[in-house]
């Protein structure tokens, strides 16, 4: 401590009075500073940090919120989460901070400059459809200038990553799911609630992003809760995700509620599949899907996007996945694209057959 007093003293009050009389003012606080951390000079650590920590995580929602030194130490941790390998491209934007792309270029990634608007001095969203190639794993735009041009940027970037990684949207399900919901809700009057995105499946399967079962529990939990608390008390839960853990996730989830919480005691929760409606040939369909063991971005599903939205089709990216990207998803238990897929069949789309004769996107 007496070398951190002696350190922050002008040259001119280092004589031995002057000294003992700066530490002795200054002693008090920086002590009270010292407390903060851990260990001497780690005022990101200590028990007020922590209590800090779970003070910030409740007010979030979320069950931990852990704090860096700075922003270094944060992208650091970023990247790793997103797991960044060498060979893995990022685009930054052209004028940034070294901070942002010192870890990419520490372990071999590589980084690629988008140029900038000169109205925002962000990165320009067009420049940015054109860098992202199979390799790009992260986009990094640099907050502290206009935040509307990173609002323009995100849509931009997912729109390019739907268009050069799949043929169908991430949000498949999703969108089938919600296209349902509304129909019924316009026919019937029943209010519709927003579509809760995120989804577990126990594959784990490439390309596709997963959440814990529990976490999937606690956000149907929370949404009908909250609804609830309101007065609803009527509910039904569209599910398109197809996958037996997903179906029972959502079951744990309602089952919980109306075991433990009050304001479910007189209420009603239907978990309706999407696969169960329609008519004799919609149930055949999924059928044969099922049978078939090609319903991840088959022919059902390309066929029901193009006639809900057919904008959000690629049918230029419609090709025969990789034998590698193949082999690592007939690896997993719950993957249901089996390696015998029947290339030629009449139903199949033009991702995996190259006649020109079969027609698309009739429901």
């Amino acid at each position: 401590m007496a070398e951190l007093i002696g350190f922050l003293l002008p040259p001119g009050a280092r004589k031995k009075g002057a000294y003992k009389a700066q530490f002795r003012r200054l002693a008090g606080e920086i002590e009270k500073l010292h407390a903060l951390g851990g260990c001497a000079g780690k005022l990101t650590l200590g028990n007020r940090v922590q209590a800090l920590e779970k003070a910030v995580a409740k007010m979030l929602g979320v069950r931990h919120a852990l704090f860096v030194t700075n922003a270094t130490a944060g992208f650091e941790i970023a990247y790793k989460f997103a797991g960044l390998e060498p060979g893995d491209e990022v685009i930054a934007p052209a004028i940034t901070f070294i901070a942002s792309i010192a870890y990419p270029l520490s372990i071999g990634a590589r980084v690629v400059l988008a140029d900038v608007d000169p109205r925002t001095i962000n990165m320009d969203p067009a420049d940015v459809a054109k860098k992202i190639t199979r390799r790009t794993k992260v986009i990094m735009p640099q907050l502290g200038y206009d935040t509307q041009a990173i609002q323009k940027t995100c849509p931009v970037a997912e729109e390019v990553f739907n268009r050069r990684f799949t043929h169908l949207p991430l949000k498949t399900d999703a969108l089938i799911a919600a296209h349902l919901g509304r129909s019924i809700g316009e026919r019937t009057g029943i209010l519709v609630a927003p579509t809760i995105h995120q989804s577990f499946s126990g594959g784990g399967l490439p390309g596709t992003i997963n959440i814990s079962p529990s976490v999937m529990s606690l956000v149907v939990s929370d949404t009908l809760g909250s609804l609830a608390a309101q007065g609803f008390r009527n509910f039904y839960l569209f599910l398109c995700h197809g996958g037996s853990e997903n179906a029972r996730a959502l079951d744990n989830a309602v089952k919980l509620l109306l075991r433990t919480s009050p304001a479910f005691a007189r209420a009603m929760i239907c978990l309706l599949p999407v696969w169960k409606f329609g008519g004799t040939g919609d149930a055949e369909g999924w059928a044969r899907a099922v049978r078939d063991g090609d319903w991840h971005a088959g022919w059902l599903e390309t066929s029901m996007v193009m006639a809900l939205q057919p904008e959000l089709v690629r049918m230029d990216e419609m090709e025969l996945d990789p034998q590698p990207l193949l082999d690592l998803q007939i690896a997993h238990p719950d993957n249901y694209q089996r390696a015998e897929k029947i290339v030629d069949d009449e139903f199949v789309v033009p991702r995996m057959t190259q006649r020109p004769d079969i027609e698309v996107g009739v429901m």
